[in-house]
């Protein structure tokens, strides 16, 4: 589309440069009281000098027009310039379509780089997690991209880190367990996803983020409960339904929870 632009700008650019030149040339060929004097013609007839211009004069004074030729030659030219206004129509009107075209292909790249997904670091300390990224990552349908880091030294601070806490028993040992290699959470985007590996009906009522908010530790991370089986994958519920909409806050919020 770059190329389609540049040309697009060269013929209009071209075009204009022309329109002008014509328009220089037309005013000096301006009709004085209805009456033509080739003197002005010069510029336009391409002449260089007086002496040729004379032999222009002499040529026209020679000329055995009639007055209907010269009435036939007016209506011709009426005809002519009638056909270009129509033309120069069609010429707009197809111009502002394409402009219009390259506006709409401009929003819409920018459209797409705006929504670009988001890279996010995937932590889990046992690694046993793949099935689940999988699932979450299809079921985001490629929101955000999922880079598995194994080793605490391998991540980057300045990108967003989920750290993948399955509840095994109770959520507090579940979750000092699931972090316990981490020093500690200053300046760093982190959320703790609790996966709860049962059915529906089975999940617990009270949120994560609820059951944590007395841990001075956990203040100002972010908890996202997920329902996961391996039969259902990450199936639909209201808790999982709940945890898209607490990642994407998660994944374009600076600030704590």
């Amino acid at each position: 589309m770059d190329n389609n632009y540049e040309e697009l700008l060269k013929v209009l650019k071209n075009h204009s440069k022309r329109n002008s030149n014509f328009v220089t040339r037309l005013k000096q060929l301006k009709p004085h009281k209805s009456s033509w004097k080739l003197w002005q013609y010069i510029p336009l007839l391409g002449v260089s000098s007086k002496t040729e211009f004379k032999h222009l004069q002499i040529e026209a004074s020679q000329s055995d027009a009639t007055e209907t030729e010269l009435q036939n030659q007016e209506e011709t030219v009426a005809e002519i310039i009638k056909d270009i206004k129509q033309k120069l129509q069609i010429v707009e009107n197809e111009t502002e379509e394409v402009v219009k075209m390259l506006f709409q292909y401009a929003g819409a790249t920018l459209e797409r780089e705006e929504v670009k997904p988001t890279i996010v670091q995937v932590y889990e300390r046992d690694g046993n997690t793949a099935d689940f990224v999988t699932s979450f990552k299809e079921s985001l349908q490629n929101k955000f991209i999922p880079i598995i880091v194994q080793e605490v030294s391998e991540i980057d601070i300045n990108k967003p880190i989920l750290i993948l806490c399955q509840r095994r028993s109770r959520l507090l040992p579940d979750v000092d367990y699931s972090r316990e290699h981490f020093i500690d959470f200053d300046g760093v985007r982190v959320a703790i996803v609790v996966i709860h590996c049962k059915e529906e009906h089975s999940l617990p009522t009270t949120s994560s983020q609820l059951a944590v908010s007395g841990e001075e530790q956990y203040k100002n991370v972010w908890f996202i409960d997920v329902a996961f089986t391996k039969e259902l994958k990450f199936y639909e519920c209201k808790m999982n339904t709940e945890a898209v909409m607490k990642l994407e806050n998660f994944l374009t919020s600076d600030s704590p929870v």
